[in-house]
């Protein structure tokens, strides 16, 4: 059986994501992450992590077709940066190379459509982050990007 087009749909973002590294021409290497707990600490354990959380799903208000529903879904991308003590680059500047990253890589023209699966992704906007506490102290940027797309109404596994 299928995966859901909304699982299939987070799938393509985070290979997307994973494709954000030195080598292919971006400012820095990140490591992806889907959340598999509440307590985010014990799935953290490098700098430049990014979970990969489906945040909002919303019906579109515009919806008039009887054969498919249209969805806004929000994704929030959250991105951990732990320096090291000896750390000399502006928390600023590493996380306005992120979020550049990031959107270079899920606004390309060849990825908007998350290989036909979307109708469009774009940023939402985003929210800088400090943390502090016995695990580790870290900073980071949410960067929030939605996701519209289409499944056939009483068949979320198919887009028509």
């Amino acid at each position: 059986m299928a995966d859901p087009i909304i699982e299939q749909i987070t799938l393509k973002i985070v290979e997307l994501m994973e494709e954000i590294t030195i080598a292919n021409g971006f400012r820095q290497d990140l490591t992806i992450k889907r959340p598999k707990r509440i307590h985010l600490e014990t799935d953290l354990s490098a700098d430049n992590t990014v979970m990969v959380q489906q945040d909002a799903s919303e019906r579109m208000a515009d919806d008039q077709d009887a054969e498919d529903i249209y969805w806004k879904q929000t994704f929030a991308l959250d991105v951990y940066l732990i320096d090291s003590d000896d750390a000399t680059t502006s928390l600023d500047i590493r996380i306005n190379n992120v979020r550049s990253d990031v959107e270079k890589k899920l606004c390309a023209a060849a990825n908007i459509y998350l290989g036909g699966l979307a109708e469009i992704v774009y940023p939402e906007g985003s929210e800088r982050f400090n943390a502090f506490g016995d695990f580790a102290s870290f900073a980071g940027i949410t960067l929030n990007y939605s996701v519209q797309y289409k499944t056939a109404f009483g068949d979320p596994d198919t887009q028509n």
